[in-house]
């Protein structure tokens, strides 16, 4: 599938779960102010989703077939940015991370472990009801 067409997809998608549920997002002073992440979470990490990720997040329809390689970068703000779309990781205690904003989940959040070590990125699902949020993150990203 065509690099362009799978962020076409997931963009149209966004714009219509934003306009169904009347749920479109806002820009607020918080999305530019300090949420910071660890320096070690913050850069560009890649990693390469499957058709066995999907199954294993237990997702279904269209999303099942963005399959490929992925780059996401982590900025210190805790803004995410990947495929087409800025999802926001906000930092909790004990390496768990709240993860949101990702369109197709909006307004739900997840709860994930993470860890780095040797410039591999690990996060795993703890709590999160969104299949796609947990097909597209969970797993382990190389620095890319």
């Amino acid at each position: 599938m065509d690099k362009r067409w799978r962020k076409a997809a997931w963009w149209c998608l966004a714009i219509f779960v934003a306009v169904a549920a009347g749920l479109i997002p806002v820009a607020r002073a918080t999305d530019t102010e300090g949420n910071s992440v660890p320096n070690n979470l913050v850069g560009r990490w890649k990693r390469t989703v499957t058709a066995a990720d999907w199954k294993r997040a237990g997702a279904t329809g269209f999303v099942t077939s963005f399959v490929g390689p992925y780059t996401m970068t982590v900025k210190t703000n805790g803004k995410v940015r990947i495929i087409d779309f800025t999802a926001t990781f906000s930092p909790l205690s004990g390496g768990r991370l709240s993860m949101g904003g990702v369109p197709v989940c909006y307004p739900k959040k997840g709860l994930y472990r993470w860890k780095v070590a040797s410039r591999k990125l690990t996060l795993t699902k703890l709590k999160d009801t969104c299949a796609a949020e947990v097909g597209l993150f969970s797993g382990v990203w190389s620095r890319a």
